[in-house]
């Protein structure tokens, strides 16, 4: 008898800078780990989260004894949306930091109408509520005191870093992100460049 759930897995839809951009803040996000013997992760704005889309209109649930295909499932979402995007620069606003896990010290970003409608476009494929985005790029997920994360925040020099988006990745995440071991969790499934330049 086949076994089958309901839950589908939890998804989360990731814009990756250039590789030039990408290894100047992994220097930074590798060395803060290091320094306070965190996950590191790869730098990304979250475009959107969610429950995986239904594999067909039929099928609303999920093996739970075989593994996805996801370049099945994703590619005919993603490829349309990747198809009318060029790379895209996003402005850095200023170092901030937060209270959720997910923002403990992050890179706040200003937002663009190419980003907005992106994150439209994935929203409504996943079948989510429409959220405003929020662009960042967290440098820590740790739980500090506010002290500690503002002189985290003094120190981190951006003079070197400019933001262009050249990659989306697909990640398969907790649905609830407030732990290392959450952070370590995190699994790519899928990934696609953004190529058109004319």
């Amino acid at each position: 008898m086949k076994t089958t759930t309901t839950n589908r897995p939890y998804l989360s839809f990731w814009l990756v800078p250039y590789l030039s951009s990408c290894e100047v803040l992994q220097s930074i996000i590798n060395r803060l780990a290091d320094q306070r013997g965190t996950q590191t992760f790869l730098p990304h704005v979250t475009l959107c989260s969610g429950p995986a889309p239904m594999r067909s209109p039929e099928d609303q649930s999920w093996s739970v004894r075989s593994t996805p295909n996801w370049s099945e499932i994703l590619f005919p979402i993603i490829t349309p949306i990747v198809d009318e995007l060029h790379p895209f620069k996003l402005e850095i606003e200023q170092i901030r930091y937060g209270h959720q896990f997910s923002k403990t010290v992050f890179i706040q970003l200003r937002s663009t109408k190419t980003l907005v409608h992106l994150v439209t476009q994935i929203q409504q494929a996943l079948h989510v509520p429409f959220q405003h985005p929020d662009p960042h790029v967290s440098l820590l997920y740790c739980t500090l005191e506010d002290e500690r994360k503002r002189l985290i925040a003094q120190s981190i020099d951006l003079s070197r870093i400019a933001l262009d988006f050249d990659r989306i990745q697909v990640m398969q995440a907790p649905a609830t992100f407030q732990t290392q071991q959450d952070v370590a969790a995190l699994r790519c499934i899928y990934a696609t460049s953004i190529k058109k330049t004319t």
